[in-house]
């Protein structure tokens, strides 16, 4: 039978589906299927981690890119309220990846990211963090504020 957690391993097989054997239609129907199974579990502490990996790996097949951005922020918040630290920053990061993607504005990118940087560190996600500073530094650069050190935050 099925089981709450049914719903990641449904995840990750229409992810193997797509990534290993490129077959996207086959691998978002599994992902659809995870989503199904996850409500009908009701498990929120699932949730957001489920969700998250889905429009990360799988929805981005099928679905622009534009449309992720507020379901990334959704989720951030959803991940907090159910205490998941790691995925809530796995989302804030993904919200301004894919917002820098769909063309958000860079000093509005700039922002959120040192916001996102700024609760990475204080909630000790620190091996996302090194990823992140990466990013942030890019988006300063872009931004047109060379010489301006994007480490300062930290």
């Amino acid at each position: 039978g099925f089981a709450p957690e049914s719903a990641f391993g449904f995840f990750c097989y229409s992810y193997s589906l797509i990534s290993t054997f490129n077959n996207i239609e086959e691998g978002y129907r599994w992902a659809k299927l995870a989503l199904v199974v996850l409500e009908r579990f009701n498990a929120p502490s699932l949730s957001p981690k489920v969700k998250i990996c889905i429009t990360m790996f799988v929805s981005i097949w099928k679905e622009p890119v534009q449309s992720s951005v507020d379901e990334f922020f959704h989720f951030h918040r959803e991940a907090l309220l159910v205490g998941d630290i790691e995925f809530a920053a796995v989302s804030s990061k993904a919200y301004t990846h894919h917002g820098f993607i769909s063309g958000s504005s860079l000093a509005t990118i700039e922002r959120e990211c040192a916001a996102i940087s700024l609760d990475m560190m204080q909630s000790k996600q620190l091996h996302g963090l090194v990823w992140y500073m990466s990013f942030h530094a890019m988006v300063v650069e872009l931004n047109g504020k060379k010489g301006r050190d994007p480490f300062a935050v930290y």
